[in-house]
This record gives structure tokens, C-alpha cells and sequence, in this order.
């Protein structure tokens, strides 16, 4: 199973970029269809039954979600310097992107801490944890690779 992936990967490299824009469009695809499916389950779960429809705090959710746009932003203004050619540019726009992912982290690590639920109190607890956990991971080891990305070309 170690070769069909090495292999896999190896024709992904060597293959055309519509190949590799379709592996990365199914994946965005995928994790819209994600965060639509679960916000879908909360709120039929929410109006389905009327004593648990209460006044939800939408602060913290909105501050998350501005986070997620700026870095959504940097990305594809790092897309368009590293066309451009603007190394520089890319290097300081990589360290904000770094900066915006910390918060990121540190305000979904307040989401949890302020949930106050437990694992096993719901399913809807348990599936918010799992995609929030993906979502964190995804954004952990996009800071580690942009870390590792700012460290490597700094002299350049």
C-alpha cells in the first residue's frame, strides 16, 4: 500500500496542473459539504425542538469566522506575490499569515474551553468537537509548514 501511494503522489507530480487543480477543488468541496452538513444538523436539532431554542452568544463564532476570512485572504494574496514574483512581499504576508493562524488556534482553543460540554453529553457535542478538531489540525500543520516555508527562504 506504501507503493500505490508513492505512486500515486509521484503521478500527481508529474501530471498536468488540472489533475492536481481537481484534487484541490474536491478537497475545498469537501470541506464545505463538512461544515454544511454539520451547521445543517445543529440548527434542524435547534428549531426541531423548542426548549432547546435560547439566545446563542454569536460573537465568538463571528470573531473565529473574520479570522478564517483574513486568513483566507493572505493566502490568495501570497498566491498572487509568489506570481508576481515579490518574494518579499511573500515572506512578510507568510509571517502574518503565521500570526493569524496563532490567533486562530488560541481563539478556537477558547471555544473550547468556554463550551463547557463533554464528549459524551451529545452527538452533536462529539461531531462539533471531530470537525473543529480537523479544522484545527488542517490550520496547526499549515502554520508549521508556513513556519518552516519563512525559515527556509528568510535569505532570499
Amino acid at each position: 500500500s506504501l507503493t500505490i501511494f508513492a505512486n500515486s503522489i509521484r503521478e500527481i507530480m508529474t501530471s498536468s496542473t488540472a489533475i492536481l487543480y481537481a484534487i484541490i477543488g474536491m478537497f475545498i468541496f469537501s470541506e464545505i459539504m463538512i461544515f454544511s452538513t454539520f451547521i445543517w444538523g445543529f440548527f434542524h436539532n435547534r428549531l426541531s425542538n423548542s426548549s432547546l431554542i435560547n439566545e446563542i452568544n454569536m460573537e465568538a463564532y463571528l470573531q473565529i469566522s473574520d479570522v478564517l476570512n483574513i486568513g483566507s485572504i493572505l493566502v490568495s494574496l501570497i498566491s498572487h506575490k509568489i506570481q508576481e514574483n515579490s518574494l518579499y512581499e511573500v515572506d512578510l504576508m507568510t509571517e502574518e499569515l503565521i500570526l493569524v493562524s496563532l490567533i486562530f488556534l488560541s481563539l478556537q482553543n477558547d471555544e473550547y474551553s468556554l463550551l463547557s460540554c463533554h464528549l459524551n453529553d451529545y452527538w452533536i457535542t462529539l461531531y462539533f468537537f471531530i470537525l473543529t478538531g480537523l479544522h484545527s489540525l488542517h490550520v496547526c500543520v499549515g502554520c508549521i509548514f508556513s513556519l518552516i516555508q519563512s525559515f527556509l527562504y528568510e535569505c532570499d
